[in-house]
């Protein structure tokens, strides 16, 4: 986000310092790449995950879908097919979607390959909900809209 930052180089710094204090973190492809010089988004998370020894790194890739890595799992997933009206606060329901499933499924339990793919399924379901509507906060779908994405809506082929 240009205008929030006088240069990409002090919105670097300021991401890497937040990094110290993060257990779980979401980047966009354009802030893994700032973050890490790496433009492939697995590499970038990889990255990121191993530097700053945390538990899970996601980044997300727009119509692409997403990328998760956790230390024993990596996993691309295609997002939904679904009529895009407005991407303002699709990554914030995306992130908010994957943490709500991290802490229902526990923090403590290690991620494997079956929770991952819940985690970045569900996150990708209220992210690409979000689209569908105008605004962020009012275009935040429901638990029950979410499932229902997952089950009955068709994945992007990017």
């Amino acid at each position: 986000r240009p205008l929030l930052w006088k240069s990409e180089a002090e919105a670097k710094e300021a991401m890497l310092e937040g990094m110290d204090w993060a257990d779980f973190v979401k980047v966009s492809d354009e802030e893994a790449t700032i973050l890490t010089g790496e433009s492939d988004p697995e590499k970038a998370a990889g990255r990121l995950m191993n530097r700053y020894d945390m538990p899970l790194v996601t980044v997300t890739l727009g119509p692409a879908g997403c990328v998760g890595i956790a230390p024993k799992v990596r996993i691309r997933l295609p997002t939904f097919d679904v009529p895009c009206q407005d991407t303002t606060g699709a990554g914030d329901a995306f992130w908010g979607a994957v943490l709500h499933q991290l802490i229902r499924q526990g923090l403590d339990s290690e991620i494997t390959e079956k929770k991952m793919t819940t985690l970045l399924d569900f996150g990708n379901a209220a992210g690409s909900l979000c689209t569908t509507r105008y605004g962020a906060i009012p275009a935040l779908a429901s638990e029950e809209e979410i499932l229902r994405c997952i089950d009955k809506e068709k994945r992007l082929e990017v």
